[in-house]
């Protein structure tokens, strides 16, 4: 695996992270409990006000800030870009989330303030170009377009729902508003979460799990597939395009499973199994896409699925990523040199890398986040609806996941401290 520029000095301190992963899951369980105490159980009805607000509160609370959060790790790592004023830089995007998210709140609420929400989401794009898209593009490689372009979608996607509230404040052109939306909405998922997902696979997966990497041809062929289907998709609508999106995602599902059955480490751990988890998510989602009288009469089922195979692989991937994160901070200059001395003494638990960074995690805790995650599923699919006693399952579910974290952070503090004492 080829990580350009792996060093801890060209990374952000590992508060900037840990601050987007922390925030990510405070507003989680927030939202829970807002649910519990204070609204009525959600609907599949994404055209309602209320669940359409809740949605948007998951994506911008949540997805967002755990997928920037591994950005500011991972961008520095794998394609070797420095970001600049990250500190600042991330506070700022936290704030500009929070901002944004309270005016759409508003807007769709009360029918308020679309010129405050127009200024938002203009200085976020801005923003985004200036400080990932322009570094991106001076350091990306043919082996990492992916994270170059996933970015590029979302700031499409962005872009798509400025028009549209530009459009509701001026009245610039006659055009199906919702169609918009539902445009905005595809271009996010696929474009830009998806896309990053498939990117992050080919980096995260053949290293993780020592096996081959993916061949290059279907790295080129999937990270440009997706984003010429999303440019195709924004101008032009045919069932076509649907089949050839179909193919695109067994194409990686694939050669996906083929990697991680092909990994030289046999052991099956719980990341494993949320991998797995998401292949299969994904693999249904694609199949239901095929019948349309599915899609259309299941239409919050058919989106739950995808949701599930987005958590999934963040899930998947958080409890490799994490771990490595510690482990990548603890080897900065200044701790190095005793961080080698204690590695070389085989008395010393730093001696074992593999032991030493599965310290940061508790195993039992992750199996009881995967059987959670199953269970709930299950019911959610199958009783078609949300009850208070899945939201309460959620809640337990992402406490679950705070707490590791937090874990992960302590022992984290701890070593560095003993590695100082020493």
């Amino acid at each position: 695996m080829n990580w350009i520029g792996i060093s801890p000095e060209q990374g952000p301190k590992i508060s900037v992270p840990f601050r987007f992963y922390l925030l990510a899951h405070i507003n989680i369980l927030l939202l829970i409990c807002l649910i519990i105490f204070m609204f009525d159980v959600p609907s599949f009805d994404l055209i309602h006000h209320k669940t359409l607000i809740l949605f948007h509160a998951f994506s911008i609370g949540f997805l967002l800030l755990i997928i920037f959060g591994s950005l500011f790790q991972m961008l520095p790592v794998v394609v070797g870009v420095v970001i600049e004023y990250s500190e600042f830089l991330s506070l700022a995007l936290i704030f500009l989330f929070y901002l944004i998210f309270f005016m759409f709140y508003q807007y769709f609420m009360f029918f308020d303030h679309p010129g405050f929400f127009v200024l938002l989401l203009s200085l976020m794009i801005l923003l985004l170009i200036f400080y990932f898209i322009i570094p991106l593009a001076k350091k990306t490689t043919k082996d990492n377009i992916g994270f170059l372009l996933s970015i590029a979608s979302f700031i499409i996607g962005l872009i798509l729902i400025l028009f549209y509230f530009i459009n509701l404040f001026i009245n610039l052109i006659d055009l199906d508003l919702f169609h918009i939306r539902r445009i905005h909405a595809f271009v996010m998922f696929v474009g830009f979460i998806q896309q990053l997902i498939v990117t992050v696979s080919f980096q995260v997966i053949p290293m993780f799990y020592v096996s081959k990497p993916y061949p290059k041809y279907i790295k080129y062929f999937l990270n440009y597939g997706y984003s010429v289907l999303i440019l195709i998709i924004i101008f032009f609508q045919h069932r076509i395009l649907l089949v050839l999106y179909v193919i695109l995602n067994l194409i990686y599902i694939f050669f996906t499973s083929k990697v991680i059955l092909e990994r030289t480490r046999k052991i099956i751990d719980t990341t494993i199994l949320f991998f797995g988890l998401g292949i299969l998510f994904l693999l249904i989602f694609s199949l239901a896409l095929i019948f349309e009288h599915f899609t259309e009469n299941h239409l919050g089922k058919f989106i739950l699925i995808f949701v599930g195979f987005i958590l999934s692989f963040i899930y998947g991937m958080l409890y490799k990523i994490i771990p490595f994160l510690c482990w990548f901070h603890l080897q900065s200059t200044k701790n190095r040199i005793m961080f080698d001395f204690l590695s070389k003494n085989k008395n010393h638990r730093i001696s074992s890398i593999q032991f030493y960074m599965s310290d940061f995690s508790k195993k039992n805790l992750e199996y009881l986040q995967l059987f959670l995650f199953i269970t709930l599923m299950i019911l959610i699919l199958f009783l078609n609806k949300f009850t208070k006693f899945n939201i309460f399952l959620l809640l337990i579910y992402f406490i679950n996941s705070f707490y590791q974290i937090l874990f992960a952070l302590y022992k984290y503090k701890k070593l560095l401290n003993a590695i100082k004492i020493v």
